[in-house]
């Protein structure tokens, strides 16, 4: 579920140019098909939250959250034009 949260965030991505103002709406998706990276770690963690607001971020209501980490090996995401072009490749038809 979280990969594929990840992928969508390539629809319609421009293979041909870099937009690192854009980074923030695909820098998922680009560090998920990364070339370079090789290795991927993945933490998750299901926490119950007693609903006591201690923050601003916080809910205010007793759930669970779950919380998820990736790590890749060698990190991507190298915020040039030349990395981008040579990392981040269209799909093969």
């Amino acid at each position: 579920m979280v990969a594929h949260s990840f992928y969508v965030e390539g629809k319609g991505y421009n293979y041909k140019r870099f937009y690192p103002m854009t980074y923030y709406k695909t820098g998922h998706f680009t560090q998920l098909i990364w070339k370079e990276s090789r290795r991927i770690g993945v933490g998750v963690s299901v926490v119950h939250h007693d609903g006591k607001k201690k923050g601003p971020c916080q809910p205010s209501v007793p759930l669970y959250m779950i919380y998820v980490v990736i790590k890749y090996d060698p990190p991507g995401n190298v915020q040039t034009h030349q990395a981008y072009i040579d990392n981040v490749r269209p799909p093969v038809t």
